[in-house]
């Protein structure tokens, strides 16, 4: 992926078919880019951010591939929640825990 080729709508696209592989291929490309933050993180669809539309699908692997991938979990969407706020099940919940937690024991 380029530098100035838009990833959101790739990585939406990715999110909507469970293609988990690919995003964290595009991430791990993306990661080194100075604008890695601007296009994972803003506002891209109407859920909010890619995470946001993760957890609307109830999609736990894409939730926890795009947070170990670097994604911010405290943007907010356009209703103020963030991606954690708008959980529906267990599932995506225990998604964001068990990557909070692996981060803080890579900390370490």
């Amino acid at each position: 992926m380029g530098e100035k080729e838009e990833a959101a709508p790739v990585l939406l696209q990715c999110l909507e078919s469970g293609r988990v592989d690919v995003i964290c291929s595009i991430l791990s490309q993306m990661k080194a880019q100075t604008d890695f933050h601007a296009q994972v993180d803003k506002l891209c669809c109407k859920e909010g951010t890619l995470l946001h539309k993760a957890v609307d699908l109830d999609a736990a692997d894409s939730v926890a591939s795009l947070l170990s991938g670097g994604v911010n979990p405290c943007v907010q969407n356009s209703q103020g929640k963030t991606a954690y706020q708008c959980c529906k099940s267990e599932a995506v919940r225990l998604s964001f825990v068990r990557e909070a937690l692996q981060s803080i024991n890579m900390d370490k």
